[in-house]
Protein backbone atom coordinates (compact mmCIF):
# COMPACT_ATOMS: atom_id res chain seq x y z
CA UNK A 1 0.00 0.00 0.00
CA UNK A 2 1.04 3.55 -0.85
CA UNK A 3 1.87 5.61 2.20
CA UNK A 4 -0.06 8.53 2.75
CA UNK A 5 1.16 11.86 2.36
CA UNK A 6 0.66 14.67 5.55
CA UNK A 7 -1.46 17.42 4.08
CA UNK A 8 1.01 20.89 3.97
CA UNK A 9 0.52 22.96 7.11
CA UNK A 10 0.05 26.57 7.07
CA UNK A 11 3.37 27.51 7.45
CA UNK A 12 4.51 25.45 4.55
CA UNK A 13 2.06 27.00 2.25
CA UNK A 14 3.60 30.89 3.73
CA UNK A 15 6.66 29.20 2.89
CA UNK A 16 5.54 28.63 -0.56
CA UNK A 17 4.35 32.43 -0.88
CA UNK A 18 7.63 33.96 0.41
CA UNK A 19 9.42 31.64 -1.88
CA UNK A 20 7.23 33.49 -4.89
CA UNK A 21 6.13 30.41 -6.22
CA UNK A 22 4.04 30.38 -9.66
CA UNK A 23 1.23 28.29 -8.98
CA UNK A 24 -1.20 30.62 -11.69
CA UNK A 25 0.98 29.42 -14.17
CA UNK A 26 0.14 25.60 -13.48
CA UNK A 27 -3.35 26.88 -14.32
CA UNK A 28 -5.31 25.29 -17.89
CA UNK A 29 -4.79 27.56 -20.68
CA UNK A 30 -8.49 27.98 -20.90
CA UNK A 31 -8.25 29.44 -17.03
CA UNK A 32 -5.50 31.71 -18.45
CA UNK A 33 -7.16 32.82 -21.37
CA UNK A 34 -10.06 33.97 -19.16
CA UNK A 35 -8.24 35.81 -17.15
CA UNK A 36 -6.72 37.61 -20.13
CA UNK A 37 -9.91 38.33 -21.70
CA UNK A 38 -10.40 41.05 -18.83
CA UNK A 39 -6.99 42.87 -19.12
CA UNK A 40 -6.82 45.59 -21.68
CA UNK A 41 -5.25 44.77 -24.90
CA UNK A 42 -1.77 46.55 -23.82
CA UNK A 43 -1.30 44.54 -20.43
CA UNK A 44 -2.25 41.48 -22.19
CA UNK A 45 0.65 41.64 -24.07
CA UNK A 46 2.97 42.65 -21.71
CA UNK A 47 2.35 38.76 -19.59
CA UNK A 48 4.45 37.36 -22.31
CA UNK A 49 7.74 38.64 -19.51
CA UNK A 50 5.95 37.05 -16.38
CA UNK A 51 7.13 33.37 -16.98
CA UNK A 52 8.23 31.05 -19.88
CA UNK A 53 4.41 29.77 -19.79
CA UNK A 54 3.13 33.25 -20.54
CA UNK A 55 5.16 34.05 -23.45
CA UNK A 56 3.06 33.08 -26.37
CA UNK A 57 -0.53 33.15 -24.38
CA UNK A 58 -1.17 36.59 -26.05
CA UNK A 59 -0.61 35.44 -29.26
CA UNK A 60 -3.47 33.44 -28.77
CA UNK A 61 -6.01 35.32 -26.57
CA UNK A 62 -9.66 35.68 -28.46
CA UNK A 63 -10.31 38.71 -26.74
CA UNK A 64 -9.46 42.35 -27.52
CA UNK A 65 -10.02 45.26 -25.63
CA UNK A 66 -8.17 48.43 -26.73
CA UNK A 67 -8.95 51.23 -24.08
CA UNK A 68 -7.76 54.29 -23.80
CA UNK A 69 -8.70 57.76 -21.39
CA UNK A 70 -9.01 56.12 -18.67
CA UNK A 71 -7.27 56.15 -15.09
CA UNK A 72 -4.94 53.98 -15.53
CA UNK A 73 -4.82 53.99 -19.46
CA UNK A 74 -3.25 55.80 -21.95
CA UNK A 75 -5.12 59.56 -22.07
CA UNK A 76 -6.04 59.15 -25.71
CA UNK A 77 -6.06 57.16 -29.06
CA UNK A 78 -3.54 58.70 -30.88
CA UNK A 79 -1.36 56.94 -27.80
CA UNK A 80 -2.30 53.68 -28.87
CA UNK A 81 -2.29 53.89 -32.49
CA UNK A 82 0.56 52.43 -33.42
CA UNK A 83 -0.10 49.39 -31.06
CA UNK A 84 -3.13 48.60 -32.07
CA UNK A 85 -2.10 48.96 -35.95
CA UNK A 86 1.10 46.18 -35.02
CA UNK A 87 -1.32 43.75 -33.18
CA UNK A 88 -4.55 43.87 -35.32
CA UNK A 89 -2.24 42.93 -38.11
CA UNK A 90 -0.30 40.38 -36.52
CA UNK A 91 -3.78 38.86 -35.49
CA UNK A 92 -5.15 38.48 -39.17
CA UNK A 93 -1.25 37.31 -40.46
CA UNK A 94 -1.92 34.33 -37.05
CA UNK A 95 -4.92 32.80 -38.14
CA UNK A 96 -6.62 33.06 -34.53
CA UNK A 97 -10.14 33.77 -34.82
CA UNK A 98 -11.39 36.23 -32.39
CA UNK A 99 -14.40 35.94 -30.11
CA UNK A 100 -14.85 39.52 -28.74
CA UNK A 101 -13.24 42.57 -29.82
CA UNK A 102 -13.77 45.81 -27.66
CA UNK A 103 -12.82 49.40 -28.66
CA UNK A 104 -12.99 51.98 -26.06
CA UNK A 105 -11.66 55.13 -27.14
CA UNK A 106 -11.47 59.30 -25.71
CA UNK A 107 -10.82 61.34 -28.79
CA UNK A 108 -9.24 64.83 -27.65
CA UNK A 109 -11.42 67.46 -28.34
CA UNK A 110 -8.37 69.90 -29.21
CA UNK A 111 -6.93 67.35 -31.80
CA UNK A 112 -7.90 66.08 -34.92
CA UNK A 113 -7.73 62.12 -35.17
CA UNK A 114 -7.72 60.11 -38.67
CA UNK A 115 -11.28 58.82 -38.32
CA UNK A 116 -10.47 56.14 -41.46
CA UNK A 117 -7.62 54.53 -38.86
CA UNK A 118 -10.64 53.53 -36.76
CA UNK A 119 -12.56 52.10 -40.10
CA UNK A 120 -9.44 49.72 -40.58
CA UNK A 121 -9.51 48.30 -37.13
CA UNK A 122 -13.11 47.41 -37.47
CA UNK A 123 -12.42 45.85 -40.71
CA UNK A 124 -9.44 43.65 -39.73
CA UNK A 125 -11.09 42.54 -36.62
CA UNK A 126 -14.69 41.28 -38.99
CA UNK A 127 -11.56 39.69 -41.55
CA UNK A 128 -10.73 37.91 -37.96
CA UNK A 129 -13.70 36.19 -37.68
CA UNK A 130 -14.78 38.54 -34.30
CA UNK A 131 -18.53 37.52 -32.90
CA UNK A 132 -18.89 40.64 -30.42
CA UNK A 133 -18.15 43.85 -31.51
CA UNK A 134 -18.16 46.85 -29.00
CA UNK A 135 -17.39 50.31 -30.18
CA UNK A 136 -17.66 53.61 -27.60
CA UNK A 137 -16.79 56.89 -28.01
CA UNK A 138 -15.86 58.84 -24.85
CA UNK A 139 -15.97 61.85 -24.30
CA UNK A 140 -18.25 65.06 -25.58
CA UNK A 141 -16.10 64.84 -28.77
CA UNK A 142 -17.80 61.46 -30.45
CA UNK A 143 -18.44 62.14 -34.26
CA UNK A 144 -19.42 60.03 -37.42
CA UNK A 145 -16.27 57.86 -38.73
CA UNK A 146 -18.26 56.91 -42.07
CA UNK A 147 -18.22 57.86 -45.46
CA UNK A 148 -21.65 59.07 -47.33
CA UNK A 149 -22.66 56.39 -49.03
CA UNK A 150 -25.26 54.13 -49.16
CA UNK A 151 -23.85 50.91 -48.85
CA UNK A 152 -23.57 48.46 -46.05
CA UNK A 153 -20.90 49.21 -43.51
CA UNK A 154 -20.53 45.83 -41.22
CA UNK A 155 -19.44 42.68 -43.94
CA UNK A 156 -19.12 39.74 -41.79
CA UNK A 157 -20.54 35.66 -41.87
CA UNK A 158 -19.20 35.59 -38.64
CA UNK A 159 -20.49 38.90 -36.28
CA UNK A 160 -23.62 37.82 -33.71
CA UNK A 161 -23.04 41.12 -31.18
CA UNK A 162 -22.72 44.35 -31.78
CA UNK A 163 -22.46 47.68 -29.53
CA UNK A 164 -22.28 51.00 -30.37
CA UNK A 165 -22.04 53.89 -27.89
CA UNK A 166 -21.43 57.58 -28.69
CA UNK A 167 -21.67 58.54 -32.12
CA UNK A 168 -22.45 61.49 -33.00
CA UNK A 169 -24.36 60.63 -36.18
CA UNK A 170 -25.68 57.38 -36.95
CA UNK A 171 -25.82 57.30 -41.10
CA UNK A 172 -27.88 54.63 -42.71
CA UNK A 173 -24.82 52.55 -43.89
CA UNK A 174 -24.24 51.88 -40.31
CA UNK A 175 -27.16 50.63 -39.34
CA UNK A 176 -27.70 48.79 -42.33
CA UNK A 177 -26.86 44.81 -41.52
CA UNK A 178 -27.66 42.98 -44.83
CA UNK A 179 -24.33 41.46 -45.11
CA UNK A 180 -24.10 40.34 -41.47
CA UNK A 181 -26.40 37.15 -41.84
CA UNK A 182 -25.97 36.07 -38.70
CA UNK A 183 -26.22 38.99 -36.16
CA UNK A 184 -28.71 38.42 -33.23
CA UNK A 185 -27.49 41.37 -31.03
CA UNK A 186 -27.24 44.81 -31.40
CA UNK A 187 -27.48 48.10 -28.73
CA UNK A 188 -27.26 51.34 -29.38
CA UNK A 189 -26.56 53.62 -26.64
CA UNK A 190 -26.51 57.45 -26.74
CA UNK A 191 -26.16 57.59 -30.55
CA UNK A 192 -27.81 60.42 -32.37
CA UNK A 193 -30.74 58.83 -34.59
CA UNK A 194 -32.43 61.53 -36.69
CA UNK A 195 -31.36 60.36 -40.02
CA UNK A 196 -31.47 56.43 -40.15
CA UNK A 197 -35.39 55.30 -41.50
CA UNK A 198 -34.59 51.50 -40.88
CA UNK A 199 -32.62 49.21 -39.15
CA UNK A 200 -31.75 46.84 -41.73
CA UNK A 201 -31.64 43.05 -40.64
CA UNK A 202 -32.89 39.49 -41.50
CA UNK A 203 -31.12 37.98 -38.44
CA UNK A 204 -31.71 40.41 -35.75
CA UNK A 205 -33.57 38.89 -32.52
CA UNK A 206 -32.65 41.59 -29.54
CA UNK A 207 -32.41 45.34 -30.06
CA UNK A 208 -31.48 47.62 -27.36
CA UNK A 209 -31.59 51.51 -27.51
CA UNK A 210 -30.70 53.08 -24.41
CA UNK A 211 -30.16 57.02 -23.38
CA UNK A 212 -31.06 58.37 -26.79
CA UNK A 213 -30.43 62.46 -26.83
CA UNK A 214 -33.67 64.17 -26.35
CA UNK A 215 -35.83 64.95 -29.67
CA UNK A 216 -33.53 62.61 -32.03
CA UNK A 217 -35.83 59.41 -32.12
CA UNK A 218 -38.64 59.23 -33.39
CA UNK A 219 -40.15 56.05 -32.04
CA UNK A 220 -42.80 55.66 -34.12
CA UNK A 221 -40.75 55.50 -37.49
CA UNK A 222 -38.16 52.96 -36.25
CA UNK A 223 -38.97 49.91 -38.18
CA UNK A 224 -37.15 46.40 -39.10
CA UNK A 225 -37.11 44.89 -43.01
CA UNK A 226 -39.36 41.92 -43.55
CA UNK A 227 -38.37 38.33 -43.42
CA UNK A 228 -38.21 37.84 -47.53
CA UNK A 229 -35.69 36.34 -49.85
CA UNK A 230 -33.92 38.58 -51.93
CA UNK A 231 -35.04 38.00 -55.57
CA UNK A 232 -31.92 37.01 -58.02
CA UNK A 233 -33.11 37.91 -61.52
CA UNK A 234 -35.72 36.53 -63.99
CA UNK A 235 -35.15 33.35 -65.60
CA UNK A 236 -35.17 33.60 -69.34
CA UNK A 237 -33.77 30.01 -70.45
CA UNK A 238 -36.43 27.16 -70.64
CA UNK A 239 -35.29 22.93 -70.33
CA UNK A 240 -35.47 21.08 -73.39
CA UNK A 241 -39.16 19.74 -74.40
CA UNK A 242 -37.85 16.65 -76.17
CA UNK A 243 -34.37 14.91 -75.38
CA UNK A 244 -33.16 12.94 -72.76
CA UNK A 245 -31.10 14.79 -70.13
CA UNK A 246 -27.73 13.38 -69.98
CA UNK A 247 -25.46 16.61 -68.58
CA UNK A 248 -27.42 16.41 -65.08
CA UNK A 249 -26.86 12.88 -64.42
CA UNK A 250 -22.65 13.76 -64.38
CA UNK A 251 -21.22 14.34 -60.85
CA UNK A 252 -21.23 17.33 -59.00
CA UNK A 253 -17.61 18.76 -59.87
CA UNK A 254 -18.16 18.09 -63.54
CA UNK A 255 -21.22 20.40 -63.36
CA UNK A 256 -19.70 23.13 -61.38
CA UNK A 257 -16.37 22.89 -63.35
CA UNK A 258 -18.90 23.54 -66.15
CA UNK A 259 -20.71 26.78 -64.39
CA UNK A 260 -17.53 28.21 -63.81
CA UNK A 261 -17.04 29.46 -67.44
CA UNK A 262 -20.46 31.05 -67.19
CA UNK A 263 -20.91 34.50 -66.90
CA UNK A 264 -22.98 34.77 -63.01
CA UNK A 265 -26.18 35.63 -64.87
CA UNK A 266 -26.21 32.43 -67.13
CA UNK A 267 -24.86 30.18 -64.31
CA UNK A 268 -28.54 31.70 -62.03
CA UNK A 269 -30.10 30.67 -65.02
CA UNK A 270 -29.78 27.24 -64.89
CA UNK A 271 -31.87 26.34 -62.61
CA UNK A 272 -34.72 26.29 -64.57
CA UNK A 273 -33.20 23.35 -66.57
CA UNK A 274 -34.19 20.69 -64.56
CA UNK A 275 -34.63 19.75 -61.20
CA UNK A 276 -31.03 18.89 -60.90
CA UNK A 277 -30.32 22.39 -61.61
CA UNK A 278 -32.41 23.95 -59.45
CA UNK A 279 -30.31 24.85 -56.49
CA UNK A 280 -26.66 23.92 -57.96
CA UNK A 281 -25.95 27.69 -58.68
CA UNK A 282 -25.92 28.33 -55.07
CA UNK A 283 -22.99 26.54 -54.33
CA UNK A 284 -21.18 27.62 -57.20
CA UNK A 285 -17.74 28.68 -56.38
CA UNK A 286 -17.14 31.01 -59.20
CA UNK A 287 -18.06 33.97 -60.09
CA UNK A 288 -17.89 36.17 -63.04
CA UNK A 289 -19.83 39.37 -63.51
CA UNK A 290 -19.41 40.93 -66.95
CA UNK A 291 -20.90 43.71 -68.56
CA UNK A 292 -19.76 45.46 -72.06
CA UNK A 293 -19.03 42.44 -74.15
CA UNK A 294 -21.05 41.18 -77.39
CA UNK A 295 -23.57 38.85 -75.25
CA UNK A 296 -23.70 40.49 -72.22
CA UNK A 297 -25.12 43.52 -70.78
CA UNK A 298 -23.70 46.92 -71.94
CA UNK A 299 -23.17 48.85 -68.50
CA UNK A 300 -22.39 48.38 -64.84
CA UNK A 301 -25.88 50.01 -64.25
CA UNK A 302 -27.54 46.81 -66.28
CA UNK A 303 -26.74 43.83 -63.93
CA UNK A 304 -25.88 46.17 -60.32
CA UNK A 305 -28.95 45.08 -58.70
CA UNK A 306 -28.44 41.29 -59.91
CA UNK A 307 -24.83 41.71 -58.15
CA UNK A 308 -25.93 42.92 -54.87
CA UNK A 309 -28.30 40.25 -54.44
CA UNK A 310 -26.39 37.82 -55.55
CA UNK A 311 -23.54 39.21 -53.51
CA UNK A 312 -25.20 39.09 -50.79
CA UNK A 313 -26.80 35.83 -50.98
CA UNK A 314 -23.28 34.39 -51.18
CA UNK A 315 -22.70 36.01 -47.84
CA UNK A 316 -25.70 34.27 -46.16
CA UNK A 317 -25.19 31.17 -47.68
CA UNK A 318 -21.62 30.84 -46.21
CA UNK A 319 -20.28 28.77 -49.49
CA UNK A 320 -16.67 30.34 -49.54
CA UNK A 321 -15.64 31.84 -53.30
CA UNK A 322 -12.78 30.01 -55.06
CA UNK A 323 -12.42 32.98 -57.98
CA UNK A 324 -14.62 36.39 -57.87
CA UNK A 325 -14.32 37.92 -61.48
CA UNK A 326 -15.25 41.55 -62.44
CA UNK A 327 -15.12 42.49 -65.77
CA UNK A 328 -16.93 45.68 -66.06
CA UNK A 329 -16.30 47.57 -69.45
CA UNK A 330 -18.25 51.27 -68.06
CA UNK A 331 -15.45 54.52 -67.21
CA UNK A 332 -16.01 54.97 -63.46
CA UNK A 333 -18.64 57.40 -61.77
CA UNK A 334 -18.44 57.86 -57.79
CA UNK A 335 -21.68 56.09 -57.49
CA UNK A 336 -20.54 53.20 -59.31
CA UNK A 337 -17.13 52.80 -57.98
CA UNK A 338 -18.74 53.07 -54.18
CA UNK A 339 -20.84 50.13 -55.18
CA UNK A 340 -17.87 48.63 -56.61
CA UNK A 341 -15.78 48.83 -53.63
CA UNK A 342 -18.50 47.16 -51.47
CA UNK A 343 -18.74 44.24 -54.01
CA UNK A 344 -15.23 43.73 -53.47
CA UNK A 345 -15.06 43.75 -49.82
CA UNK A 346 -18.33 41.47 -49.55
CA UNK A 347 -16.09 39.45 -52.30
CA UNK A 348 -13.03 39.08 -49.40
CA UNK A 349 -15.46 38.14 -46.59
CA UNK A 350 -16.80 35.09 -48.50
CA UNK A 351 -13.18 33.87 -48.43
CA UNK A 352 -12.08 34.19 -52.22
CA UNK A 353 -8.84 32.88 -53.37
CA UNK A 354 -9.02 34.55 -56.71
CA UNK A 355 -10.06 38.22 -57.16
CA UNK A 356 -9.20 39.42 -61.00
CA UNK A 357 -10.28 43.24 -61.33
CA UNK A 358 -11.12 44.69 -64.43
CA UNK A 359 -12.72 47.85 -64.18
CA UNK A 360 -12.43 50.92 -66.94
CA UNK A 361 -11.71 53.66 -65.06
CA UNK A 362 -10.58 55.53 -62.14
CA UNK A 363 -9.57 54.24 -58.98
CA UNK A 364 -10.61 57.08 -56.12
CA UNK A 365 -8.48 58.36 -53.37
CA UNK A 366 -7.83 55.94 -50.43
CA UNK A 367 -7.66 56.80 -46.78
CA UNK A 368 -3.69 56.01 -46.60
CA UNK A 369 -4.57 52.20 -45.01
CA UNK A 370 -4.63 48.96 -46.85
CA UNK A 371 -7.62 48.55 -49.09
CA UNK A 372 -7.32 44.55 -49.52
CA UNK A 373 -7.94 42.83 -45.82
CA UNK A 374 -8.13 38.88 -45.88
CA UNK A 375 -6.26 35.80 -44.96
CA UNK A 376 -7.46 33.98 -47.92
CA UNK A 377 -6.76 36.20 -50.97
CA UNK A 378 -3.47 34.12 -52.40
CA UNK A 379 -4.10 35.64 -56.08
CA UNK A 380 -5.10 39.28 -57.49
CA UNK A 381 -5.21 40.47 -61.14
CA UNK A 382 -5.70 44.15 -61.75
CA UNK A 383 -6.56 45.03 -65.30
CA UNK A 384 -7.52 48.74 -67.09
CA UNK A 385 -7.53 50.91 -63.79
CA UNK A 386 -6.65 54.46 -64.89
CA UNK A 387 -4.65 55.27 -61.40
CA UNK A 388 -3.57 52.84 -58.83
CA UNK A 389 -3.09 54.70 -55.77
CA UNK A 390 -0.34 53.73 -53.32
CA UNK A 391 -2.89 51.82 -51.01
CA UNK A 392 -4.52 49.86 -53.31
CA UNK A 393 -1.05 47.95 -53.49
CA UNK A 394 -0.27 47.61 -49.92
CA UNK A 395 -1.20 44.19 -49.36
CA UNK A 396 0.29 43.63 -45.36
CA UNK A 397 -3.15 42.71 -44.05
CA UNK A 398 -2.97 39.81 -46.73
CA UNK A 399 -0.48 37.54 -45.30
CA UNK A 400 -1.13 34.78 -48.15
CA UNK A 401 -1.13 36.37 -51.23
CA UNK A 402 1.49 34.86 -53.67
CA UNK A 403 0.38 36.05 -57.30
CA UNK A 404 -0.03 39.15 -58.30
CA UNK A 405 -0.55 40.46 -61.85
CA UNK A 406 -1.21 44.42 -63.02
CA UNK A 407 -2.08 44.69 -66.76
CA UNK A 408 -2.92 47.84 -68.56
CA UNK A 409 -2.97 49.98 -65.51
CA UNK A 410 -1.37 53.42 -65.09
CA UNK A 411 0.84 53.31 -62.12
CA UNK A 412 1.94 57.07 -62.01
CA UNK A 413 4.00 57.97 -59.38
CA UNK A 414 3.54 54.27 -57.59
CA UNK A 415 6.60 53.72 -55.63
CA UNK A 416 6.09 50.76 -53.89
CA UNK A 417 3.92 47.38 -53.82
CA UNK A 418 4.23 46.35 -49.76
CA UNK A 419 4.00 42.24 -49.12
CA UNK A 420 5.79 39.74 -47.12
CA UNK A 421 4.45 36.78 -48.83
CA UNK A 422 4.36 37.55 -52.49
CA UNK A 423 6.23 34.96 -54.95
CA UNK A 424 4.81 35.93 -58.70
CA UNK A 425 4.65 39.02 -59.92
CA UNK A 426 3.62 40.24 -63.13
CA UNK A 427 3.32 44.01 -64.66
CA UNK A 428 2.87 44.44 -68.31
CA UNK A 429 1.41 47.19 -70.20
CA UNK A 430 1.91 49.64 -67.74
Amino acid sequence: MLPQKAPKNASAAAADLVEGRDHISNLPDGVLQHILSFLPAQDVVRTCLLAKRWRHMWESTTVLRFVCGGLKEPGSVEEIKEFVDHLLRLRIRGGTPLDTCDFRFHLDENKDFDMSRIVLWIRISLQCKVRVLQFIFVGDNYQDILPQDDHPFFISQYLKKLELENFNEMVPRFLDFSCCPFLEDLEIVYCALARPKLISSQSLKRLTIKRVPDGILDRTTGRMLPRKAPKIASAAAAAPVEGRDHMSNLPDGVLQHILSFLPAQDVVRTCVLAKRWRHLWESSTVLRFVCGGLKEPGFVDEIQEFVDHLLRLRIHGGTPLDTCEFRLDEYCRTAAMARFILWIHIALQCKVRVLRLNYSGQFPSLDGHPFFISQYLKKLELEGLDTLPNRLLDFSCCPNLEDLEVDDCNLGDLLLISSQSLKHLTIQCC
